[in-house]
Formats: C-alpha cells, sequence, structure tokens
C-alpha cells in the first residue's frame, strides 16, 4: 500500500518490481483469442498479426509430439490442463477469423490430447494436471477450467461434426453437477452460459469461394463485421476438398457466395456484404 501511494518519482526511487519475464503456453493461449476477437471487432490486421505471430511461437515453442502445451520452458514439468485447453482456444479461434484449415488441424490436435490425458478416471470432469510420478497427490478437478473446456469442446464439435468431441464437451460439464462442485463455489456463471452453448446449434454463416478470390474475400471479412460470441464462421474453398464438418449442401455457383443458416434453415446465396451483415444481424436479434 505504502508504495503505490507514492508518486511515480517516489516509485521509482524504491527501485521497480520484478517483472516475469517468462512465457506461458496458457497466457500466451488467452492473448490469441482475445486478439482473434479483437481483429474480428475492428478489422485491423495488426491484432490478426500479432495473434499469429503468437500462435506460431506458441506451436514452436511449446507445443509436444501428441498436441499437448507444455507451461513454459521446463520440458519436464508436469503437463497442466490450463495450458492445452487455452492454447487450443486460441488456435480454434484463429481458424475462426481466417478460415485456415492448419489451425483447425491443431485444435483438434490438442483436445485429443487433452482427452488422452486429463480425463478423470473415476468420473466427471478433467484433471488440472496429468497423473504421475511427479506428485504423491492426487491432480485437483477445477470448474473454470471444466467450463472452459465444455465451451471449447462443443465448438470444436460443432466445426468438425466429431461426436466424440461432444461427449467431452457433456464429460466436463458434468462435473458442475457433482455436488463437490455445486457447493464448492458461491457462483459460476459460465456454467449457464456453457449449458446453453451444448444444447443449441451456433448460428453458422459460410463463404463458398476461392481462398484467392477477392469477393470470397469481402465477403468473409463481412461475416466478421457482427459481433457475436457463440457463432459458427467458415470458408469452403472447394479445392481444399470437403468442409470440415458437412452437414449443410451448398450449391455450386459461378461466383463466391455467402450462407447464412439458422434454426435448421439456410437462406438463398447472398453476394452482396450489406445483405450478408443485415442478415447476420437479424439472426443475432431473433435469439
Amino acid at each position: 500500500d505504502g508504495y503505490y501511494a507514492l508518486d511515480d518519482a517516489g516509485r521509482r526511487a524504491q527501485g521497480i518490481p520484478a517483472v516475469d519475464k517468462h512465457q506461458y503456453a496458457r497466457d500466451n493461449g488467452m492473448a490469441i483469442l482475445a486478439m482473434a476477437e479483437l481483429y474480428a471487432t475492428t478489422g485491423d490486421p495488426r491484432h490478426l498479426q500479432a495473434a499469429t505471430r503468437a500462435a506460431e511461437w506458441l506451436v514452436t515453442s511449446r507445443r509436444g509430439s501428441n498436441g499437448s502445451f507444455r507451461h513454459g520452458d521446463d520440458t519436464g514439468e508436469p503437463l497442466c490442463l490450463a495450458d492445452s485447453l487455452w492454447a487450443g482456444r486460441g488456435l480454434l479461434a484463429l481458424y475462426a477469423v481466417t478460415g485456415d484449415r492448419a489451425w483447425l488441424a491443431r485444435a483438434r490436435e490438442t483436445l485429443g490430447a487433452i482427452e488422452q490425458l486429463f480425463s478423470n478416471p473415476d468420473g466427471a470432469g478433467f484433471l488440472s494436471s496429468a497423473p504421475g510420478p511427479q506428485s504423491p497427490l492426487r491432480p485437483a478437478i477445477r470448474l473454470e477450467e471444466n467450463i472452459a473446456l465444455a465451451r471449447f469442446a462443443n465448438e470444436l464439435f460443432r466445426y468438425t461434426g466429431d461426436a466424440s468431441f461432444q461427449g467431452a464437451a457433456r464429460r466436463a460439464l458434468s462435473f458442475a453437477a457433482q455436488r463437490e462442485a455445486a457447493l464448492g463455489s458461491i457462483s459460476e456463471p459460465g456454467v449457464l452460459l456453457a449449458g446453453e452453448e451444448l444444447a443449441t446449434d451456433p448460428p453458422h454463416f459460410t463463404v463458398v469461394g476461392g481462398k484467392g478470390d477477392a469477393a470470397a474475400q469481402e465477403l468473409f471479412a463481412d461475416t466478421l463485421k457482427v459481433p457475436a460470441v457463440y457463432a459458427r464462421r467458415e470458408w469452403w474453398d472447394r479445392q481444399e476438398g470437403p468442409m470440415p464438418n458437412p452437414d449443410v449442401q451448398y450449391p455450386q455457383l459461378p461466383k463466391s457466395a455467402a450462407f447464412v443458416c439458422a434454426n435448421k434453415r439456410c437462406s438463398l446465396p447472398i453476394f452482396g456484404g450489406e445483405e450478408l451483415t443485415s442478415r447476420i444481424a437479424q439472426v443475432f436479434a431473433a435469439k
């Protein structure tokens, strides 16, 4: 209290507090997620560039061969759920704002590693750290981590159609129904958010057109202009093969188009940005 009561000159006279300059997977994953959302909100490419640089560093410097992420520089330290969880969420966020399938593939591998390493052998939820000989104590199960994991796994299920990811989401969220979790905190509103997302299909916006086509690029950028916490945005270039989750059949058209799907129904092809953003806004206004 005394230090922070001082003015700038007084603080500097006592010395600047130490700053932790280590680079952690968890924190970088959170930052990537935030910067991807900031890019979607502002359209400023600097935020996307920063998120991409951080993700490339994360994959190169913290990622294991099985898709999991370690916390820091020490390759021998126990693996923690939070590092792989937030790294995976950051990678998936990059896919959602770029349509680059490489980020989706890495996010899938990360969730697969989470299921392998952190599943609770005794029932609901996922462990906060991987069991091993390093610690004689049983790893804890943290409610806030399982809520975030439920949302991540559900989002991956929507993008890929992989039922195992839906199972992981349900397993993570089921921990919230356990007596120890329900009575262990005064309030955890994320339970309601995760529960709603698991129970409903997200609005689905798809651009069908080549990644090198200027019209497709503009349409995809327009899908980002309407803020959305829970949405499925995709860019289908037919040259990349089938969509990761081909649950909607799109017509073959002579030029790039966008489609807005919600409540099991899809729009006619949309070719203009204003019509697209208006239709997306109508979907969220109706919720």
